[in-house]
């Protein structure tokens, strides 16, 4: 990984890769790309070294992706998904992640709690295939998807229609 990609993936105030991710055209980058756009520490080769700040970042977007999932988490989920070995980083992640989401943390029920989202992780729209990410991420039919049921809950629940 050469210092220029190594600093894009590392500055602590950019967390979309999607335009960067289109726009390579070298397959090693573009792969480390894709795992930033869309994907999860799961979806993280054995082999790919990253930097302590790149773990650091991937730990952060697959606590958005959970949170894109459900609205409560438990600490030890969060743990598990994210590789986070103690409690004080996971409380320490989930507070800088305040520009994505809106959360409540309990200490002692050991739960985090997202109330408004104000941002999410990259909407894939089969631009190219994906190399790494084995589990789904947005894509453009998923998000109409859901929108289509929220909506149909809104007339039904709540309008009467």
């Amino acid at each position: 990984m050469d210092e220029q990609l190594i600093q894009a993936l590392e500055d602590p105030t950019k967390l979309h890769y999607k335009e960067l991710w289109l726009a390579e055209e070298d397959q090693l980058r573009r792969n480390v790309l894709e795992l930033f756009a869309f994907g999860t520490l799961k979806d993280k080769p054995d082999d790919m070294t990253l930097t302590s700040l790149m773990q650091k970042k991937l730990q952060k977007l697959s606590i958005v992706s959970l949170s894109e999932l459900r609205r409560e988490l438990t600490y030890t989920e969060i743990q598990h998904e994210c590789q986070i070995s103690d409690i004080s980083t996971l409380e320490e992640l989930l507070i800088e992640l305040r520009h994505f989401f809106e959360v409540k943390l309990d200490s002692v029920r050991q739960v985090a709690t997202i109330g408004r989202l104000y941002d999410c992780r990259e909407v894939y729209c089969n631009e190219r295939p994906l190399q790494l990410v084995q589990t789904l991420p947005t894509t453009k039919q998923s998000l109409l998807q859901d929108l289509h049921r929220w909506k149909d809950k809104l007339q039904t629940d709540i309008i009467g229609e």
